[in-house]
């Protein structure tokens, strides 16, 4: 056999490989996303894509996995932020938000979230650093930037 074939015949095996792979995840994903465990459904499409990445399959589970996650993380920061847990309300919402396609950031419900609680968030994180609770300030301050990159002085106590 020439070298010629026997390249093209790796390559063909590589990519049958990496394709099957990918057709795992995908199948695991969708294991998953038919019991609700949409997290844990979106690493795996995630992981199909990287495999695959001209997988259009696998790319619209992706989008679908991203928007279920979203949704179910806006929900957690609402219930927080109904149980008075301010700090876990901001880094559940700042965590769908990050997740959001940047084109639809600022219309999604955790972005509105965040903005709507703002000032609550800051004076939060304000009283989490005077706490020595770090990773609290931090997360809220952090949520807060996001949707308001103006805070200076907010910028300047995580820098």
């Amino acid at each position: 056999m020439s070298r010629f074939w026997t390249s093209r015949f790796a390559v063909v095996a590589a990519v049958t490989v990496l394709s099957a792979c990918s057709g795992m995840h995908v199948k695991q994903g969708d294991t998953l996303a038919k019991v609700g465990v949409w997290e844990t459904a979106l690493v795996q499409y995630r992981i199909a894509v990287e495999q695959n990445g001209d997988d259009t399959i696998a790319k619209r589970k992706l989008l679908r996995a991203e928007r279920e996650v979203i949704s179910l993380w806006t929900k957690r920061g609402n219930q927080a932020n109904s149980e008075g847990h301010l700090g876990e309300a901001g880094n559940w919402w700042r965590k769908a938000v990050e997740l959001t396609h940047p084109l639809e950031k600022t219309s999604g419900n955790a972005w509105h979230a965040i903005v709507k609680n703002a000032t609550a968030l800051e004076y939060h994180g304000d009283i989490a650093y005077g706490g020595q609770r770090y990773e609290e300030a931090i997360g809220t301050w952090s949520a807060v930037l996001l949707v308001d990159p103006g805070h200076n002085h907010l910028q300047l106590m995580l820098d």
